[in-house]
């Protein structure tokens, strides 16, 4: 009674017809019910002047519905990053409920760092658009664009690769733009084709990624190992520096070695015989086209309906039709007409009542919601527009009293590769935590 689920069933689309007004309108709002998992966690543990907690299940399974083509995965992808994002959203807003909670200092203390937690993935997640590109353009340059005093040759088309690495870099950035016509032109099955061959390219510019990054290291490795050779390669050991050997080493083993912990720890390694290389070719589309899609469909706050099903008008409208035939039971014809009463109703009173135009449109919640969706997308592509600006280009080397001339790209990827390589630590410690207090709730059960 009362909260926090008197909160967590405002996501019910019918409360309008019992709430009005007072019901969630906002944008955000809605779309924090399409993850209302997270919405009920934290309505619990931050319940004002209580210290409630959840406690891990180790022998619960969840099952969840698999998309089998593209058009499913996109949509389905939608639902969760848009209701993770306004989730997180709803919970840093909130953060002054973490003083007045009744928790004990440690789980103060957890529960603090999870929202720091929180807001490096929020700030990390919506600058990924411009980490990933950034990330490609500047290591097929490192490998394919040497100095001209370097006797070495551009990897790996030699002379050729810089115009390979032009057409590489052309044919990604048209890729990410095509991603917001077709996720704001209509809906993905419209561009099932279009959103295949997208994902057929970012897994190819991921794998010539790939290659780029072996070939860097292994000369690293040489410039290390061969006194006299090594000084070929010396103009790659000046970034490896730049950057620290340290910040290299963190990344390498947080983006390689936590997965394979992980699934050690937990017993269950055999995603990354099975699915784990596919994830590495697919992680950039995650942002590119399954972000994209989400950030330009958040005015659409449905949790939508499977390819091949109809939607639920469409179904009243065929047991309406075929009732006859099919002899219904009289309540399921009773329902069904009273449906079509409350809609003719409705459709009456607004075809009385006097049109204001101004009025009407201000109060259409299908264009507040297109106006939001316009602003965010808006900010997120010229947000990471502006760092991509200033990481690639050149002319801010001026500012000399800075530092190292490359200090904004050097800085850039410190933070980007520390700041990921944190999260995934973050993930990793909270596997830890979960698979520790799952032992000692066991022992204590068999006591």
């Amino acid at each position: 009674m009362g909260q926090p689920l008197s909160e967590y069933l405002r996501g019910d689309p019918t409360l309008h017809q019992h709430l009005g007004q007072s019901a969630p309108s906002n944008v955000l709002q809605l779309n924090r019910y399409l993850a209302d998992d997270r919405i009920l966690a934290f309505e619990l543990v931050f319940k004002a002047g209580h210290k409630w907690h959840t406690r891990l299940i180790s022998n619960a399974e969840a099952v969840t519905d698999v998309p089998m083509n593209t058009t499913d995965f996109i949509n389905q992808r939608r639902r969760w990053l848009n209701g993770s994002f306004s989730a997180t959203v709803y919970s840093l807003q909130r953060f002054y409920l973490l003083f007045k909670l009744s928790h004990n200092p440690i789980r103060f203390i957890a529960l603090l760092v999870q929202m720091l937690y929180n807001l490096a993935a929020l700030l990390l997640a919506w600058f990924s658009l411009a980490g990933f590109l950034l990330t490609i353009f500047v290591v097929s340059d490192i490998a394919g664009n040497p100095p001209e005093d370097a006797p070495v040759e551009g990897f790996p088309f030699g002379r050729a690769t810089p115009i390979v690495n032009a057409v590489i870099q052309v044919t990604y950035f048209a890729t990410v733009i095509l991603q917001f016509i077709f996720a704001l032109g209509s809906h993905a099955k419209t561009h099932a084709l279009h959103y295949t061959v997208s994902f057929a390219i970012f897994a190819i510019v991921q794998l010539y990624l790939f290659m780029n990054l072996i070939y860097l290291s292994k000369r690293l490795i040489d410039f290390k190992a061969d006194t006299n050779g090594g000084s070929s390669y010396n103009y790659i050991n000046e970034y490896y520096t730049d950057v620290g050997p340290l910040t290299v080493l963190v990344t390498a083993v947080s983006l390689f070695g936590i997965y394979i912990a992980a699934g050690l720890l937990y017993f269950d390694p055999w995603h990354l015989l099975v699915s784990w290389a596919q994830y590495m070719f697919i992680s950039s589309s995650y942002i590119n086209i399954l972000k994209t899609y989400a950030f330009s469909n958040i005015h659409d706050v449905s949790w939508g309906h499977k390819s091949g099903k109809k939607p639920a008008a469409a179904q009243i409208e065929v047991a309406t039709k075929t009732n006859s035939e099919t002899e219904a039971p009289i309540e399921q014809v009773d329902r069904i007409q009273g449906d079509i009463d409350i809609a003719f109703e409705q459709t009456v009173r607004r075809a009385l009542s006097p049109y204001d135009r101004e009025v009407a449109e201000d109060d259409d919640p299908q264009e507040k919601f297109m106006r939001f969706r316009t602003t965010l997308v808006a900010v997120y592509i010229f947000s990471n527009f502006l760092v991509c600006l200033i990481v690639m280009n050149d002319s801010i080397r001026s500012f000399s009293f800075l530092g190292d001339p490359y200090w904004h790209k050097i800085w850039f990827f410190r933070i980007w590769m520390w700041g990921n390589s944190s999260i995934l630590m973050m993930q990793f410690l909270g596997c830890l935590v979960q698979r520790f207090t799952a032992m000692v709730g066991c022992c204590f059960a068999r006591r």
